[in-house]
């Protein structure tokens, strides 16, 4: 007997990871007589989803109905704060979110309760009740937001505390909770306009910045970004036997998200990377291109030097007029990434170029938004090249010299 079939137990796959069971089973009316009614519960992982559809079964067979264990808790006896730690936890590990998109939503939950203290005027050593959790509450802490913070942190706050809401509203041991509103526009506000496209930094001030770059091995970091629009952590775990100088290939090892962890994809590379640090790449042993100090098997696992150099040259660029503050230090986030400039700017290029979303999105990792995308075709490397093929050369005119010493602290000796 094949589970989910023999009393009609439907299941459909929705968006983001999530599956909803329906069935139909006789209730008791008041009169006395019974009806069909429907039913439907929802599961977010591949063994919930199994898991229930046994139970459902076993007690449609047994009893001819089914009904999850639900606590008798009274809307004020839940603590928000630990319903929103159980679905961070939920986040970790049934869906496997990266350490810095758990970070992400716990400040983003952590700016939610701050909020709603001020509005109940609750102390920092007060429980956040259950029965808070209401859309009239969730709409005043977002005019509290919205005093502190730009609109792109408040939908961010706002999106998660939506989402945190609906998932415990599936689960029985909150289900005292009060649902969430059928239309979250009720308590989101619709996304905020994108900044204007002339906002990312053009391939001129990128290469201002990397002409003022004088350690090394930041450079060719660096310069392997600005070629593939890949993130710091990414270039330094590449090894080299990961690129392919004649065929002009690069393997990825890594990613942000569990998917793209989890998908060694190979991408086409500009061969203006391939002539600026081919010598140089052909050269090195196998092994990390970028090692960690004192042990050449392992790569470089710090990001934090890299940065500064980073951060250190877009400055001198800034300050020499050859680069516009807020293409790296953006005035509305109140932590810039300047790491990230080089990758808005290879999509921002590639886009203005009409290149397909799909090549762009397979090049720099993102999740394809097809299903075609996701589970059958991938961009070809003729697609690839093409599309790398435009990324102009690095202007290295007015290069500073090499000779030029650098006394760090660790050289205040010399």
């Amino acid at each position: 007997m094949k589970v989910g079939h023999a009393f009609g137990i439907s299941v459909d796959e929705l968006p983001g990871g999530r599956w909803r069971l329906r069935w139909r089973q006789w209730e008791e009316q008041p009169g006395g007589g019974r009806r069909r009614a429907q039913k439907s519960l929802m599961a977010y992982s591949v063994d919930e989803r199994k898991r229930l559809e046994v139970e459902i079964e076993q007690a449609l067979s047994r009893r001819g109905w089914y009904a999850p264990d639900r606590q008798k808790a009274r809307p004020a006896s839940l603590n928000l704060e630990e319903v929103a730690l159980s679905w961070l936890q939920f986040k970790v590990g049934i869906r496997g979110v990266a350490a810095g998109t758990r970070r992400n939503l716990a400040g983003s939950m952590g700016r939610f309760f701050g909020a709603v203290r001020e509005v109940h005027g609750l102390g920092k050593d007060q429980v956040v009740p259950g029965e808070l959790l209401v859309p009239r509450t969730v709409t005043e802490a977002a005019l509290r937001l919205r005093v502190r913070y730009a609109e792109s942190t408040v939908y961010k706050v706002l999106t998660a505390t939506h989402e945190m809401w609906t998932w415990a509203a599936d689960q029985p041991e909150y289900a005292a909770l009060a649902r969430p509103p059928h239309n979250r526009e009720t308590v989101v506000p619709l996304p905020p306009l994108m900044e204007a496209p002339e906002l990312y930094a053009t391939w001129a001030e990128c290469d201002a910045m990397l002409r003022r770059m004088t350690q090394q091995r930041s450079r060719r970091v660096a310069t392997i970004m600005r070629y593939t629009g890949l993130r710091v952590s990414q270039v330094l775990h590449i090894f080299h036997e990961d690129f392919d100088l004649d065929g002009c290939t690069l393997a990825i090892r890594t990613g942000k998200s569990r998917r793209e962890k989890s998908e060694h994809r190979t991408v086409a590379v500009s061969p203006h990377l391939v002539t600026d640090l081919g010598e140089w790449i052909a050269s090195c042993p196998p092994g990390p291109l970028f090692p960690r100090g004192g042990d050449v098997h392992a790569p470089m696992s710090d990001t934090g030097t890299t940065s500064a150099h980073v951060v250190e040259a877009w400055r001198a660029a800034t300050t020499a007029g050859e680069v516009r503050e807020d293409v790296w230090m953006p005035p509305d986030r109140r932590k810039g990434r300047p790491n990230h400039v080089f990758r808005a700017s290879f999509q921002g290029f590639l886009g203005d170029e009409e290149v397909k979303d799909s090549v762009i999105d397979f090049l720099v990792g993102h999740a394809p938004v097809s299903t075609r995308g996701r589970h059958y075709a991938r961009p070809g490397l003729a697609a690839q090249r093409k599309a790398v093929g435009i990324i102009p050369a690095i202007d290295w005119t007015g290069e500073p010299s090499t000779n030029v010493i650098q006394l760090r602290r660790n050289q205040r000796t010399l």
